[in-house]
């Protein structure tokens, strides 16, 4: 019964209710990374224009006690741009059901590949 009710929680997690922006902001949807972007009035060098790096999302496998694995998949979830910096930063969100608690987790393994080193200013 136990096991029921976990996958009926999870099922009924919105992730919209996670966001901490307004509603004009989002977009339904996960993004693909490669989208353009126009900002305007947040930069003091004038308007930017640009598309996101196209990173693509991180591979993470989580290792449960127990022994099994999960690998949940990974949706762009969060832009943050800092026009000041001139830095894009992606956030990706995934979720895997615990049998208890965090505690259910040995191990968690993530791989990322195609980064590019941050710009030095």
């Amino acid at each position: 019964m136990r096991e029921d009710a976990q996958a009926a929680a999870a099922q009924e997690l919105q992730p919209a209710l996670l966001q901490r922006c307004g509603a004009g902001p989002r977009r339904p949807g996960y993004l693909k990374g490669n989208e353009p972007v126009v900002i305007v009035n947040a930069s003091t060098t004038g308007r930017l224009a640009f598309s996101l790096p196209g990173q693509a999302a991180p591979a993470v496998t989580v290792v449960r006690a127990d022994g099994g694995h999960a690998k949940p998949e990974m949706c762009l979830d969060t832009i943050i741009l800092d026009t000041d910096a001139q830095q894009v930063l992606l956030l990706w969100w995934g979720h895997v059901v615990l049998s208890e608690c965090l505690h259910d987790v040995r191990d968690l393994h993530v791989t990322v590949e195609g980064l590019s080193s941050p710009k030095q200013g």
